[in-house]
């Protein structure tokens, strides 16, 4: 059998186990087993079913063993949500999703402790209600029980790794999304957390991509049918391992990873933590080889997954396709929604989200799906205009490409609004830019591919990449958006 590197890509929606083989000048990629994710709500909270999750990936290795000698495997996921272990080393509970509203209103409280900037300043991370800084102090003020029972919080990948070795570990990039870390990065944020009330404990050794947690336990070896598998550490942290895959040697790109999450910045050699980040609210999170990703992380997606999933709710199911198609005959609406606004982060009843949002803003109703569907994404499009001139004026270098990746970069719709918005040339793949990312740090630790150029030429070589230019402005689009913008904060101040 052919070897082959495995990457585990759990994603907020689904999740993978994809295999990859090279011969050092290209790269083959088979998708092994898909699985759906979504929370689930019990008693009151909103939980990962993570035990499902761990199942579906041992099905995924036990498919990969029946075709492959799978040499090693890497796990990433998306970023701050956690696993409690008591000291016998057991899940306490299934993790909580970090869309659960536990952590409402917990700024509000912190802030008597420490404003928001000093926690910027002591960070680096921008103050958001999901971080898992914040999960901590809701759930110390609401459940003292479990934080008192608890022996050891590994972040999502780390626990998935930990189920598959037994081995303890906190990796760095998906660590550098906590709002846990000292601004430099080199370990956990002790007196902050003491001054906070937790224990600093809970956390283990920082561990970086590249390294090897530990070889698959071998009763799972044995019931998945393999032999000595490593189990790797790459950018744990999806972002992490999708910007890592760019198609590119610059030192300095400008990015958008378009998932559920619109996550945009640009690796840096240092991190950057001044008024003037900490106002824009941007996070330095961590990238392998020690980079800065400088992110700001908007809504994406999950606004048009919402109200796909709606619609079928309604009995309307469309594919993606259908959507692409369907938006080509309702380019005469107008309407626009501000996609930052805290109402679309709220999981249901999206649609009247944002029918609510025009209403407030005078704006028409959309009358069919496709009239709904391009509203949302040319307001995207060019809400992503109005943050990347805040970056780019924030880092003072600019760049005429825009390098895309994720889900996104699939939509030509997407692509071409994000072009004529933002005024650059947009470079678009790979979509798995998060799986190859994981892999590519797997080949490198393995001898099979040199370093990062080798990669990125693989890249190139093996996967579609699609350039998009501007063909006409948005201006008077990105005019409308800021007045609209400014009538919401009126109206949320009335």
């Amino acid at each position: 059998m052919e070897p082959c590197v495995l990457a585990i890509d759990l994603g907020a929606s689904s999740g993978r186990v994809i295999a990859a083989l090279t011969d050092g000048k290209t790269l083959r990629c088979h998708e092994i087993h898909r699985f759906a994710n979504e929370p689930v709500r019990c008693c009151g909270s909103l939980y990962w079913d993570v035990l499902y999750l761990f199942n579906q990936i041992k099905k995924g290795l036990t498919l990969a063993g029946q075709h492959y000698e799978v040499k090693s495997l890497a796990i990433d996921t998306w970023g701050v949500d956690f696993g409690l272990l008591d000291e016998s080393g057991r899940l306490i509970e299934n993790p909580v999703c970090y869309r659960d509203e536990r952590t409402r209103g917990i700024l509000t409280e912190l802030s008597s402790v420490l404003s928001m900037p000093e926690l910027f300043a002591q960070t680096g991370n921008t103050p958001d209600e999901i971080n898992t800084l914040m999960q901590l102090a809701a759930l110390k003020k609401q459940r003292p029980e479990v934080l008192e029972r608890a022996h050891r919080l590994l972040f999502l990948p780390d626990l998935i790794g930990y189920f598959l070795t037994g081995r303890q570990a906190c990796e760095f990039t998906i660590a550098s999304t906590s709002q846990c870390l000292n601004p430099q990065r080199t370990g956990i944020h002790e007196a902050l957390l003491q001054r906070l009330g937790l224990r600093p404990q809970l956390f283990a050794p920082l561990r970086y991509p590249g390294e090897v947690l530990g070889s698959l336990k071998a009763e799972i070896a044995e019931e998945c049918g393999l032999g000595q598998v490593d189990v790797v550490l790459c950018g744990a942290h999806d972002t992490a391992s999708a910007i890592y895959a760019l198609p590119t040697e610059d030192p300095h790109p400008l990015f958008l990873s378009c998932g559920t999450w619109a996550i945009l910045g640009q690796i840096l050699d240092q991190p950057v933590i001044t008024k003037a980040s900490a106002k824009l609210g941007v996070s330095n999170e961590g990238s392998p080889g020690g980079k800065t990703r400088l992110v700001r992380n908007c809504t994406g997606l999950w606004i048009i997954q919402q109200c796909k999933a709606q619609l079928e709710r309604q009995g309307m199911p469309f594919s993606y396709d259908e959507i692409e198609a369907m938006m080509g005959q309702a380019q005469s609406y107008e309407g626009l929604i501000d996609t930052q606004a805290a109402t679309f982060r709220e999981w249901g009843q999206t649609i009247e989200r944002i029918h609510d949002a025009l209403k407030a803003t005078g704006q028409p109703l959309p009358k069919t799906p496709g009239e709904l569907f391009w509203c949302v994404y040319q307001s995207l499009s060019v809400q992503m205009k109005l943050a990347f001139d805040e970056l780019e004026a924030l880092t003072q270098q600019p760049s005429d490409t825009l390098y895309m990746v994720g889900g996104g970069c699939q939509s030509a719709t997407l692509r071409q609004k994000i072009a004529d918005a933002t005024g650059k040339r947009v470079v678009a793949g790979p979509v798995e830019a998060t799986a190859l990312g994981n892999i590519a740090i797997q080949l490198i630790r393995e001898g099979l591919v040199s370093d990062h150029a080798a990669i990125t030429e693989l890249i190139q070589n093996s996967e579609k990449i699609i350039t998009t230019l501007p063909e006409k402005s948005m201006e008077a689009q990105i005019q409308r958006l800021k007045q609209i913008q400014a009538q919401m904060r009126d109206y949320a101040q009335a």
